[in-house]
This record gives C-alpha cells, sequence and structure tokens, in this order.
C-alpha cells in the first residue's frame, strides 16, 4: 500500500504559486514597482505633518501651512493614482495566471486514464477546479503585491527609527518578538483549521454530486432519506469546522 505524499511546505507552495507570474514579468514588475511610491507616500506623510506642526502652526506661518496642504494633496493624489493602476494590473494579472492555472489543469486531467478518476473523489477535484484556483487568483492580486509592500514598509520604518533612536528601535524590536511567536502559532492552527474545513466542503461537494448525478436511482432505490442523512451528516461537519476557523481568526 502506497503512503500518501508529504504536505508541502508553505515556501514550497509560495514558490510554486509566484511561478504561475513568469510569462508576464513585465506586468508582475509594474504591480510590485508601484509600490515603491506608495511606500514613499505612506513614509512622506508624517515629515509633512512633522513640517506642517512645527513651521506652520508653531511659527504661524501662513507659507509654511500653504506648502504643507500643497505636499499632502499631491501625496494623496499620487498614492490615490499608484493605488488604482497597482490594483488593476495586479488583477488583470491574476486572472490570466487563473486562466492559465486552469488550462494546465485541464489538460491535465484530459491526460488522465478512467481509472484516476474512478479513485478520485469527485469533491475533492470540484474543490481544487473551483475554489482553490479562486484562492490562487485572490493571493496574486492582492497577497503577494501587500507582502512586498509591507515588507518594504517595514523595512523604511526600521531605518527611520534606527537614525531617530537606537535604544527605541531595539526595544520595539524586543516587542515584537511575542507578537511574532503568536503570529507563527496562529498561522499553523489556522492552516489546521482551514485544511479541515477545505476537506469537510469536498466531502459536501461529493455527497452533492453523487446524489445529484444518480437521482433516478435514489429515487427508484427509496434510499433518499439514507442520502438526506448523509449530507445532514457532512453538512454538520462542514458547519463545526467553520465556526472553529472563525473561533480561531477572532482570537
Amino acid at each position: 500500500m502506497s503512503t500518501p505524499a508529504p504536505e508541502p511546505s508553505t515556501l514550497t507552495t509560495l514558490r510554486r504559486v509566484v511561478a504561475l507570474l513568469r510569462p508576464y514579468p513585465g506586468r508582475t514588475a509594474l504591480a510590485l514597482g508601484l509600490g515603491v511610491p506608495l511606500v514613499a507616500c505612506v513614509t512622506a506623510s508624517p515629515l509633512i505633518l512633522r513640517y506642517i506642526i512645527d513651521e506652520g502652526l508653531t511659527a504661524n506661518s501662513q507659507r509654511a501651512l500653504l506648502i504643507g496642504a500643497a505636499l499632502m494633496a499631491s501625496v494623496a493624489l499620487v498614492q490615490f493614482s499608484c493605488a488604482t493602476l497597482r490594483r488593476r494590473t495586479g488583477g488583470r494579472l491574476a486572472v490570466d495566471a487563473q486562466r492559465d492555472l486552469r488550462l494546465s489543469m485541464a489538460r491535465k486531467l484530459a491526460s488522465l486514464d478512467a481509472a484516476w478518476f474512478d479513485q478520485a473523489r469527485t469533491g475533492g477535484l470540484l474543490t481544487r477546479v473551483s475554489s482553490d484556483i479562486d484562492a490562487v487568483r485572490a493571493f496574486l492580486g492582492f497577497g503577494f503585491a501587500f507582502i512586498v509592500i509591507d515588507g518594504l514598509t517595514m523595512a523604511i520604518a526600521l531605518t527611520q527609527m534606527w537614525l531617530l533612536d537606537v535604544r527605541l528601535t531595539v526595544l520595539t524590536l524586543v516587542f515584537t518578538i511575542p507578537t511574532l511567536i503568536l503570529a507563527l502559532w496562529f498561522n499553523s492552527h489556522l492552516r489546521v483549521s482551514f485544511h479541515r474545513l477545505q476537506e469537510r466542503r469536498s466531502e459536501v461537494t461529493s455527497v452533492v454530486h453523487e446524489a445529484a448525478a444518480g437521482i433516478s436511482v435514489v429515487k427508484t432505490a427509496g434510499i433518499s432519506e439514507q442520502w438526506n442523512d448523509k449530507f445532514a451528516a457532512r453538512a454538520g461537519e462542514l458547519h463545526t469546522e467553520a465556526k472553529a476557523a472563525i473561533r480561531l481568526r477572532s482570537r
């Protein structure tokens, strides 16, 4: 009896998902590059506010207030333009990657023999083709870009803090360690919870698909009550796993 293949690590899965963007290097670079002016706008806003307070309000300078207001308006305009363009570019890029993944999966499924489909679970297959691919599209369109942007923002913020006060930066990093530990703990438990939720969803899909495909047989054999009980049991398990995932995320 063959043993199941080990589950790939998070980094391995991330590399596989990001590899879907290789056919679109230009748009990928544009979507990520637009994060640079966004980060610049975020980090520049506090400096402009400091200029307004120190040079405008404290010194009672109307000219400084006008300059600060113009700078804030310019930053807001640049931030809005870059964010809109990044979302548009990233969204189209994710849709194209989703299309490529679906075509690749369709070619793979078409090359398999009938024996594989006889052993495969219908619900798991439908879940992979629908919700899993949609999750990949959502990550490529928004999650991946935010990881890069947030990482760049954190690096710039730490650099600014280090230049202002070294001891304050070290103290901040020390208090960050418990947060990092909690984040890793949360990620590990949430991943297990979502895996169970995915399995329950595929089981419910399998029951619905099998009942719909053999509805005439079910009615003829008079076993509709058994199928209803089976569906209720699987749906109850799905509901329980969904509530467990919600409780974990709400902590």
